[in-house]
């Protein structure tokens, strides 16, 4: 059901998203979290990484079946597609044709090819997906995605197919965060070793659809697959919490490779996690970071969903079609409302609950929001007010090139007082070219590619570029 997968990554903000390594490795257990102090507004910690000496996750397994299945093949958490052509080998130039065309090229990063240019170290290098990037297991039971993504929703019978509905939504309140700001459930984010022999055994995806999976393979054929780590996180929690979790699985990644730094690829909202990691940490161990669609100043797409409630729409021109209700609707068409109430209902009643989508809201669309807020609302436009202002500090403790999306439409709320103008501007679909470049403040090091959010990271010519930039 991977168009079915599709709707709730757009929904959910998959485009301010990305996706999670799964491998033949362990899932965490409790005795890999760490506990937050009293005083945290978050009760359900990210794990840190620990590898044992295969380079695996210790303790207990959890494996990737149940009600939750691994098809192989095409397809992303945000509706894009994957390219069919994956790099086997370090890019000797940038790509010349294609979608992905550089408009712009940092002048100090040397040209690949250059005979007289030193190379960069080949750090192992950490990828950081965004929203929904990572798949979520509660006690023993995989809760996001939280439905058999191979199954044929055309096969099945009509008098089963609200009762369906009914309870693949009704698995979100899994993920619900409690009016006090914590996690109604003891959730554990997947998380795995290197990207490893998974390259090879497609029964597992690098990504909830295998979003990064060339994106991994063109890495691993530079540094190769025991450097390539894929950082699993609980994307419900707020931003800030989450880089303290980077910074502890930066801490692991590094003492498992024997390197003193990492390198750091950062998708959509794993940019403002890593933004997060620059700013709280101590001793930075990030050389170069690239920075791919990443909503610095936020995405009206949170703004969209959390304050008009704009899921009627998509579930009408997603969820339906794929029920049956298309070109040939179904002869019980007379359950289509109540589908679209129950769809409606309970993508909004999570998604008001959580701080990282909060967090996703752009300082000026903020003032839309009622006081008093929400701790969930509160935490998150916190949290997105001090990274903005942190933003060139953060940044300047490494090597930092910013590739952006361009030429889609991407909705921009003009507010004034309590009134708003939503209006298309130039983007990637998802996030603004104004909030990628941070204003005018990630514009020195700026590569512009002719691409969509998802496709920055699937797009063959992109991850040439990255590559490139990177090493």
């Amino acid at each position: 059901m991977k168009k079915f997968l599709v709707l709730i990554m757009a929904v959910a903000l998959l485009f301010l998203l990305g996706c999670d390594l799964e491998l033949e490795s362990p899932l965490a257990t409790p005795n890999d979290v760490e506990t937050p102090s009293a005083s945290s507004p978050v009760a359900t910690a990210t794990p840190s990484a620990t590898f044992d000496d295969a380079g695996n996750t210790p303790e207990s397994t959890m494996p990737s079946s149940g009600n939750v299945s691994n098809p192989t093949g095409s397809g992303n958490a945000s509706g894009g597609t994957h390219s069919t052509s994956k790099p086997t080998s370090k890019p000797t130039s940038k790509p010349t044709s294609g979608t992905a065309k550089p408009t712009a090229k940092p002048t100090s990063k040397p040209t690949s090819g250059s005979t007289d240019a030193p190379s960069k170290p080949e750090y192992p290098v950490v990828i950081v997906p965004g929203i929904l990037a990572t798949e979520l297991v509660c006690e023993d039971r995989v809760i996001w995605p939280f439905f058999d993504m191979d199954m044929d929703p055309s096969s099945v019978d009509k008098s089963q197919l609200f009762p369906l509905i009914t309870e693949i939504f009704g698995n979100l309140n899994m993920l619900k965060f409690t009016p006090d700001g914590v996690s109604a459930n003891r959730v554990l984010p997947r998380r795995y070793s290197p990207v490893g022999s998974i390259l090879e055994d497609r029964t597992y995806k690098i990504g909830v659809d295998d979003t990064y999976y060339d994106l991994a393979k063109a890495l691993s054929d530079v540094v190769g697959s025991d450097k390539v780590f894929f950082f699993g996180y609980d994307w419900r929690m707020d931003i800030q919490y989450i880089g303290h979790a980077l910074d502890s699985y930066i801490d692991s990644v590094c003492q498992k490779t024997g390197s003193d730094k990492v390198n750091i690829i950062a998708h959509s909202m794993g940019g403002l996690v890593t933004s997060s990691y620059l700013s709280q940490t101590k001793t930075v161990k990030a050389s170069t970071v690239i920075t791919l669609g990443s909503p610095f100043l936020g995405s009206d797409m949170a703004t969209e969903l959390l304050y008009e409630k704009d899921f009627d729409r998509i579930v009408r021109s997603h969820v339906l079609p794929i029920l049956g209700y298309g070109q040939q609707p179904r002869s019980d068409s007379s359950s289509k409302d109540k589908i679209i109430e129950v769809a409606v209902n309970a993508i909004y009643d999570v998604s008001i609950t959580l701080p990282s989508i909060y967090g996703l809201v752009p300082g000026e669309s903020q003032a839309l929001f009622e006081q008093p807020l929400s701790t969930a609302a509160s935490m998150g436009f916190a949290t997105s007010k001090a990274l903005c202002a942190g933003y060139a500090k953060a940044f300047s403790k490494v090597d930092h090139y910013n590739v952006i999306g361009i030429g889609s439409d991407s909705v921009q709320f003009n507010v004034s007082g309590s009134n708003y103008e939503k209006v298309m501007v130039d983007g990637d679909g998802t996030v603004t070219k104004n909030s990628a470049c941070a204003g005018n403040l990630f514009t020195s090091n700026l590569i512009e590619l002719r691409l969509t959010h998802v496709e920055l990271v699937t797009d063959s010519g992109s991850i040439n570029t990255i590559i490139d930039l990177m090493y």
